[in-house]
């Protein structure tokens, strides 16, 4: 009898004293394999300013939207721009209560009245996390000094480790072949270029527009000209 060579690897977050061990045996087989040792392609001088940035607290450092631009902003213009997208009252709701218990034994009710069985879609992430709201700076935009930073800020939601972290990758599994083949769907840009392509000549007073909804922003619909 052969037995095959195991492939798994223990996934971050179920358990941190695991995690702990995992990282400080790593390091240490890095450190002495001179195979794995990297140097740094910066100066001392660059890492000890860098270090200095990570450490102040009156700075928040993002990527930019739709950019691999980096941009460092004051801390506190940084939480009126949050704030000012968290007051709106047509999209968020202020709450005086975690509602997480509540919303994980509703999940698990649900799951139960529908008879699952599927172990991963009823477990839990391990260290569940409250989703993490946070907003990168859309430079790409005009300017506006009516806005704390100057710019809108795209807002995202992270919701790693959150109570429904699972069933949404389960469902994603079960909705995106079907998403897939929706005539309408378009995977990125290159395959927006290949469908546009096929689409037959347009006449000369046809226009081409797309039609985006920006809540981080006024709220509304806009309508650009291609």
């Amino acid at each position: 009898m052969t037995y095959k060579e195991s492939t798994f690897t223990q996934p971050a977050g179920r358990d941190t004293s695991l995690d702990f061990y995992i990282d400080a045996i790593t390091h240490e087989l890095l450190k002495t394999n001179k195979r794995y040792y990297f140097h740094s392609s910066i100066s001392q001088d660059e890492q000890i300013a860098l270090k200095s940035l990570a450490q102040d607290d009156n700075i928040v450092i993002k990527k930019a939207d739709k950019s691999s631009t980096i941009v460092i902003m004051n801390r506190s213009d940084y939480s009126a721009e949050v704030h000012r997208q968290l007051n709106n009252e047509l999209y968020y709701k202020n709450l005086d209560y975690n509602p997480e218990q509540n919303l994980q034994q509703e999940i698990l009710n649900t799951l139960n009245s529908i008879d699952c069985n599927d172990e991963e879609l009823l477990r839990v992430p391990y260290n569940v996390r409250t989703p993490q709201f946070y907003v990168l700076p859309k430079i790409h935009k005009e300017h506006n000094n009516e806005l704390p930073l100057g710019f809108p800020g795209k807002p995202i939601v992270s919701g790693c480790n959150s109570i429904t972290e699972n069933i949404s990758a389960y469902l994603d599994g079960i909705l995106k072949p079907h998403m897939e083949n929706l005539p309408s769907y378009i995977r990125d840009s290159a395959d927006f270029i290949t469908k546009l392509k096929a689409v037959p000549k347009l006449k000369d007073n046809a226009f081409l527009v797309t039609l985006d909804k920006n809540t981080g922003e006024k709220g509304v619909g806009q309508m650009k000209m291609v």
